[in-house]
């Protein structure tokens, strides 16, 4: 232990960097005492609280019916795209879907259950913004293309 001489009116800050390991249990509380020679025993205790925040699980599939299509003839294709939240406490708020279809693909028209929805065509880009993810739930975007290829 090394002895630190602090003289009257001097202040000093001791950063201490922790790891949580799950499972975390919030808050955590984070004492530290100090003692002086000459002072009373147990030190003055000083304690910083940390309320950690669980994260939301997000999890996203997405599937295309048909799922064949043939090459030179004009077909609908329905890509639906499912955002899953697993989390059993904590909702997911301003979740951004974003997706690039491949050439030939023209979108037509697309829905999501929550967010904004925007696409630029031709080359069909496409996102939804601010969608909400509740504790244990889905948002599923679908979307209606046309393929010439």
């Amino acid at each position: 232990m090394k002895l630190l001489i602090i003289k009257p009116n001097d202040e000093i800050a001791i950063t201490s960097i922790q790891n949580a390991t799950s499972p975390i249990v919030s808050p955590i509380i984070n004492t530290a005492n100090v003692t002086w020679i000459g002072g009373p025993d147990g030190g003055l205790p000083a304690s910083a609280s940390i309320t950690i925040l669980p994260t939301a699980t997000i999890s996203i599939t997405k599937t295309a019916s048909p799922s064949v299509v043939i090459s030179g003839i004009r077909s609908q294709v329905i890509f639906t795209i499912i955002v899953n939240n697993t989390s059993t406490t904590t909702p997911a708020n301003n979740v951004v879907i974003a997706d690039t279809l491949p050439n030939g693909f023209t979108v037509t028209g697309v829905t999501s259950t929550s967010g904004v929805v925007a696409w630029t065509s031709p080359n069909s880009n496409l996102t939804v913004t601010n969608a909400t993810l509740a504790a244990n739930s889905v948002v599923t975007v679908t979307v209606t293309t046309t393929f010439i290829g």
